[in-house]
C-alpha cells in the first residue's frame, strides 16, 4: 500500500500530465489524423489486409484519445 504522501505525489503528477496532455491535444490529434490519412492511402493503394488492420487500430486509438480528452476537458475538441 502507498502512504498518503505517495498518493498525493502521484495524484499531483497525474494532474500535471493531464494538464500538459490537454495543452497539446491539437498537436497530438493532428499527428494521429495525419497517420490515418497516410494509412488510408496505403490501404486504398495496396489493398493489403495488414494496411486495413493498422488503419482500424489507428482510427480506434484516435477516437479513444479524442473522447478521453473531451471528457477530461469538459468540452468538445475543435482543432484545425
Amino acid at each position: 500500500m502507498k502512504t498518503s504522501k505517495e498518493e498525493r505525489v502521484l495524484t499531483a503528477i497525474q494532474n500535471d500530465l493531464l494538464r500538459e496532455l490537454l495543452k497539446e491535444k491539437c498537436t497530438i490529434l493532428s499527428t494521429l489524423a495525419a497517420a490515418i490519412r497516410k494509412q488510408e492511402f496505403s490501404a486504398q493503394r495496396y489493398h493489403e489486409q495488414e494496411c486495413y488492420e493498422q488503419l482500424l487500430l489507428t482510427k480506434r486509438a484516435y477516437n479513444i484519445l479524442k473522447t478521453f480528452l473531451e471528457v477530461c476537458s469538459h468540452e468538445e475538441i475543435d482543432c484545425p
